[in-house]
């Protein structure tokens, strides 16, 4: 798989010592009370430069773009709804990896909304489930790919497929 572009929604990318990777990437954050799109990926707790580490080792020909929605260890729906938006209007992706999920959200019928005109453009959505084990979105939705931790696994190419 070369010349795919794929979208990693996260906390954002911080180079580091042990691969050199260089990756684009925008962000959204709250600024005065209104979501405001900035250029600052600096990830600030390591967990988006992980994932984007281990996507470009499996993917190394693929072109990482990186857009950072959260700074500590929770995300409001708001800037996930915003990213998804913005990928469908202005990146041509093939894969979107969103390395979180929302466990509670008043509009979930809007999260299923922009997932489903992502998908309809031939987007392959990944996302990862809450890891409390609390049902969470978009990877509860039947259409995107839902990632969860399984501990029965001996190793990283074992897996458990749940319908």
């Amino acid at each position: 798989m070369s010349n795919i572009k794929i979208v990693i929604i996260d906390s954002g990318f911080t180079s580091h010592s042990d691969f050199n990777l260089k990756i684009n990437g925008i962000s959204f954050k709250y600024i005065d009370g209104k979501i405001r799109l900035c250029s600052d990926i600096k990830d600030n707790i390591g967990h988006g430069t992980a994932v984007t580490f281990l996507i470009n080792k499996h993917f190394a020909d693929a072109d990482l773009f990186c857009i950072k929605i959260y700074e500590d260890e929770h995300c409001k729906p708001e800037l996930l709804l915003n990213a998804l938006d913005y990928i469908y209007k202005n990146i041509d992706c093939k894969i979107v990896n969103i390395s979180l999920g929302v466990t509670s959200y008043s509009d979930l019928f809007k999260l299923r909304e922009k997932c489903n005109k992502l998908i309809k453009k031939g987007i392959i959505i990944v996302s990862a489930f809450d890891n409390n084990g609390t049902l969470s979105y978009p990877a509860a939705f039947d259409n995107v790919i839902g990632v969860d931790v399984n501990f029965k696994a001996g190793n990283i190419k074992e897996f458990d497929y749940v319908e």
